[in-house]
């Protein structure tokens, strides 16, 4: 037999055959030699991604409220800290190079 089992909740649209028949959500084909032939319908891999992706998301230890607000903190002091710090060696830089040219 040929099973092709639907996602639950989809509408089923399919073509009339002598060949094909429903069993509920299945749905049995007979192969070319008249025999029936038993197969499961692959999953779409767009489908199959989502489903992973919200697997491996719901195995995600989330941080709570405190502590993203902690780390957010520290991200944008580490950045103000850095911005300070490029800004002065662009500076000097050029002074430098100023004082170079100048002479």
């Amino acid at each position: 037999m040929l099973w092709v089992q639907f996602l639950p909740g989809l509408p089923v649209f399919c073509v009339v055959s002598p060949l094909w028949s429903r069993r509920g959500d299945v749905l049995v084909v007979k192969n070319k030699e008249n025999k029936l032939a038993e197969i499961t319908k692959q999953q779409n891999a767009i489908v199959r991604f989502y489903r992973e992706t919200l697997g491996e998301l719901r195995k995600v230890s989330w941080p709570t409220r405190a502590e993203a607000i902690n780390l957010t903190i520290i991200v944008v002091i580490v950045l103000i800290v850095m911005a300070i710090i490029l800004g002065a060696v662009d500076w000097f830089g050029f002074i430098g190079l100023d004082l170079i040219l100048q002479h």
